[in-house]
């Protein structure tokens, strides 16, 4: 597993969807995370889980700081190294 950690502000949005299972610890703030199927909403202390290949659309509702532990770890490792620019 890999563990990282996150600072949103408010407002701050984005379009995931990732080849590995993804939680979200949040520790502070509040985090909406919507699909076609459901909306999320975690305040700190609660946690979303993301499912490999899922898509999703998420914003920070107020400032955020969350932890996200992302499983496999190579799948992870190869995604951030793809998504990396070239130089």
């Amino acid at each position: 597993m890999t563990v990282g950690y996150a600072r949103l502000a408010k407002g701050a949005s984005m379009d995931i969807s990732f080849p590995y299972d993804e939680v979200l610890v949040i520790t502070r703030g509040t985090y909406t995370v919507r699909s076609t199927s459901a909306t999320h909403v975690a305040r700190s202390g609660q946690v979303i889980y993301l499912p490999a290949g899922s898509r999703h659309t998420a914003v920070a509702e107020e400032d955020t700081e969350m932890v996200y532990i992302a499983s496999p770890p190579e799948v992870y490792a190869a995604h951030v190294a793809a998504s990396q620019p070239t130089l």
